[in-house]
Formats: C-alpha cells, sequence, structure tokens
C-alpha cells in the first residue's frame, strides 16, 4: 500500500497493518481506546496462531523454509490437517467461542459494534469451511455455534450484504467506495 501524505511517502506490506489503519478510518477500530484496541488486536493474534499450520500446508516446505527441495506429499498435508482439526482448531476457536458467549448483549467479538477483528474472523472462518482445502470437510464448524452465528451476522450486516452484492466472486479489479 502506497500512501502519500504530501511530503510523506510509505510503503506499507503488511496486511495487517492496513486493516487497522483502514479500520480506523472505517470507525471498525478504535482511534482512542487502547483496551478495545488490545482486544481486537488479541483476536487478530489468535486468528494468526490457527492459521499457520494451515498456511504451512498451502504454502509448502520449501515456500516455508523448511527443505531446499522437498515438498510434502498428499498424505503429509493430510496428516497435518488432520491434526490441526483435532488440536489446533478446537484450541483457538474454544478461546473465540468463549470470547463470543461471554460478550453479553452483542452479537460482536468485542464490544456492541462490528469491528475488523469480526471481518478478520468471518474472512478466515469462511476459508477454513469453504470446502477449498482437501481433508477439511465444510462441517468443520458446526461445533462451534457461536462462530456460524458470527458469520451469518457478518454476512447480513447491511453495508457487507451491499458490498457483497455489488461485487460477486471471484472479485476482480473494483474502486473503493466508501
Amino acid at each position: 500500500l502506497e500512501l502519500d501524505y504530501g511530503e510523506t511517502k510509505k510503503t506499507l506490506t503488511q496486511s495487517t497493518a492496513m486493516l487497522r489503519w483502514i479500520g480506523k478510518i472505517g470507525g471498525l477500530y478504535p482511534k482512542d481506546d487502547d483496551v478495545t484496541a488490545m482486544e481486537i488486536d488479541e483476536i487478530l493474534t489468535v486468528l494468526d496462531d490457527l492459521r499457520e499450520p494451515l498456511v504451512l500446508t498451502v504454502r509448502g516446505k520449501v515456500k516455508a523454509l523448511l527443505s531446499d527441495d522437498t515438498e510434502f506429499t498428499g498424505e503429509e498435508k493430510l496428516a497435518i490437517r488432520e491434526r490441526w482439526m483435532k488440536n489446533t482448531l478446537p484450541r483457538f476457536l474454544g478461546f473465540i467461542e468463549k470470547k463470543l458467549t461471554t460478550n453479553e448483549g452483542s452479537k460482536w467479538t468485542v464490544g456492541n459494534d462490528i469491528s475488523i477483528a469480526d471481518l478478520a474472523l468471518y474472512c478466515e472462518l469462511e476459508w477454513i469451511s469453504g470446502g477449498i482445502l482437501d481433508g477439511i470437510p465444510t462441517s468443520v464448524l458446526d461445533t462451534y455455534p457461536a462462530c456460524l452465528t458470527l458469520m451469518e451476522n457478518v454476512k447480513t450486516y447491511e453495508r457487507i450484504k451491499s458490498w457483497k452484492d455489488k461485487y460477486s466472486k471471484p472479485y476482480s479489479n473494483f474502486d473503493y467506495e466508501p
């Protein structure tokens, strides 16, 4: 992302930094509430931990610098994903389920308004349960009802719904309209 503020020009390369910046502009990440920001960051970091083993199976050993010349076999990928569903998924989605169920009176992960944590969680869970990762069934989230409810809340949030109606998947180029 190239930023141009008059005399100040910067290039940012990390998506989470961009997400926070856009979140501040769009009112989805607090500018002056450090505790709420920390709670949102907690969810984002849990998602990093949840995603890491799966990304390894997508990137492969060479790109992940685990090998100079040998990639995972299909069986190795499936075994890693099976262990991920048995160990990693319950640990981290269990944490998020608890966050969602203890945020009383709210349908969001943090506070009473949608935030970048909800959007990131939605995207992550849609990818995980989307049927594109061999060995991971589309029913993988069935034992996480609060996560499924959050996904529905994000999907039916008016601004998200109208954007998804306007831009069909797969996304081509589009112009951002705030």
